[in-house]
């Protein structure tokens, strides 16, 4: 590494989020295996940071996670405690975790909160993954109890946005606009697993770009939930979806009830409490966006 002292040091430049943030030093895993604790600490006296952001995370479609439950635990665990323990023996003050409202129970008849965390188990269904995104804010907690550290989690909440994995078997939102394409290359219609009734909030990822130089550096601000307040059904979303690209195929719903949630929210009441001004991006807009960079990236010629 050359010289240089940097005030955030965000780790897994390749991933998704790392990808649309605009803070920091980014490292990719092979610059910095999270699993190899030397390294960790030889990274970090490097750079010196005054805070560090943890992009990284095993993590994959829902149905793969439903059958390695060890590996995610396993994994997650492993690079979140490294890291945590690593910046407590260097005085590093600010840790942000990115972690998932996968994290929560399931809260059917309204909005869950940041008090809901322990009100209930997470989905068995996911069990490793979800399991390891809640043992993460009790890690940060820990520091936090023992030495006054602000080691914190950001509970992320479906984002969607550039540079993320559009395929078959990857996040629904990213699915559906890759089999839209594919029926549109292919003048085909489409069939979607499910009802197409079960309802969330899709957060654009960008948006995390206006709030994390507050979160980071602020102590009074806690681990809490980012996730946009705005709710449609898989369906509704689908239209969306088909509207942007202008297809005209048919869409098929095939019906299977899944083993997820119906619906399943979450509130940002309390970030948009502490950071004045906090918005989200509406979701025809965001999607717009994302969309059109699909397009050009991967579909030019529909």
């Amino acid at each position: 590494f050359p010289s240089h002292d940097s005030q955030i040091i965000l780790f897994h430049a390749r991933s998704f989020v790392a990808q649309n943030l605009k803070h920091g030093i980014k490292l990719s895993r092979q610059e910095c295996d999270l699993t190899k604790y030397d390294q960790i600490l030889s990274v970090l006296r490097h750079f010196k940071p005054k805070s560090v952001i943890n992009c990284a995370s095993a993590h994959g479609s829902a149905k793969f996670m439903s059958s390695n439950h060890v590996h995610f635990l396993q994994y997650n665990l492993t690079i979140d405690s490294n890291l945590l323990q690593a910046c407590h023996e260097l005085n590093i003050e600010n840790v942000v975790l990115m972690s998932s409202v996968s994290a929560f129970p399931g809260i059917l008849n309204r909005d869950f909160t940041e008090s809901d965390l322990y009100t209930g188990g997470v989905n068995k269904f996911n069990f490793g993954y979800n399991t390891s995104k809640r043992i993460s804010y009790d890690l940060c907690k820990s520091y936090e109890l023992d030495y006054g550290r602000n080691y914190k989690t950001l509970f992320l909440g479906n984002l969607y946005g550039k540079y993320g994995n559009f395929a078959l078997d990857s996040n629904v939102l990213n699915s559906v606009i890759f089999q839209i394409g594919q029926a549109k290359l292919n003048n085909a219609d489409i069939q979607l697993y499910g009802t197409g009734e079960d309802e969330r909030a899709f957060t654009f990822v960008e948006d995390l770009n206006s709030v994390l130089d507050n979160f980071i550096d602020n102590k009074e601000i806690k681990s809490a939930i980012f996730s946009s307040n705005e709710v449609y059904t898989i369906e509704e979303v689908t239209k969306m979806v088909a509207e942007i690209m202008s297809f005209r195929g048919n869409i098929i719903f095939t019906g299977e009830e899944n083993s997820g949630q119906r619906r399943k929210v979450a509130s940002s009441k309390y970030l948009q409490s502490k950071i004045q001004g906090l918005t989200f991006t509406r979701l025809e807009v965001g999607l717009d966006q994302v969309i059109n960079w699909y397009v050009n990236a991967f579909l030019k010629t529909i």
